[in-house]
């Protein structure tokens, strides 16, 4: 069940301070980073002012991959400290961090974050994502979580 004030908390906290983010379950409840793994993006819109609308929306795009995949898709907001706007991100969680690192390539990502440390691994990307089809994401999320 969506708790818009904790959601809302999330985005005024990510508007205020660069490199400030929030990870959601497909539900657009809060994700518990106790347990762990690693955070890869896949895909990502990113938008000036950030509203519980906007993630809404985003959820609504990609809803498909979150149904195919609710324990490991994740929606993420992202507030870049090089970017302006808000990154909405599209994100697969996974154990291994190998492979969230090949994950982070095959999509250009600069990081992935590391749930268990709290830290971000470059990966050697620039950040810019890929519009990708349903399928093709679907596609690779089966590549890389069976």
């Amino acid at each position: 069940m969506i708790q818009k004030t904790q959601i809302k908390t999330q985005i005024n906290k990510t508007k205020e301070e660069k490199g400030q983010g929030a990870t959601f379950n497909g539900d657009l409840s809060i994700w518990n980073t106790d347990k762990g793994g690693y955070i890869a993006t896949i895909t990502m819109d990113n938008v000036e002012n950030v509203s519980l609308k906007d993630i809404q929306q985003f959820k609504n795009k990609y809803d498909k991959v979150i149904r195919e995949n609710p324990n490991n898709v994740k929606i993420g907001i992202f507030n870049l400290a090089n970017d302006d706007g808000i990154d909405i991100d599209l994100n697969v969680r996974v154990t291994d961090k190998q492979k969230a690192i090949e994950i982070g390539q095959k999509f250009n990502q600069e990081s992935v974050f590391d749930a268990y440390n709290f830290e971000c691994i470059p990966t050697g990307g620039r950040g810019e994502s890929k519009d990708l089809s349903i399928d093709e994401i679907l596609t690779v999320l089966d590549e890389y979580l069976n």
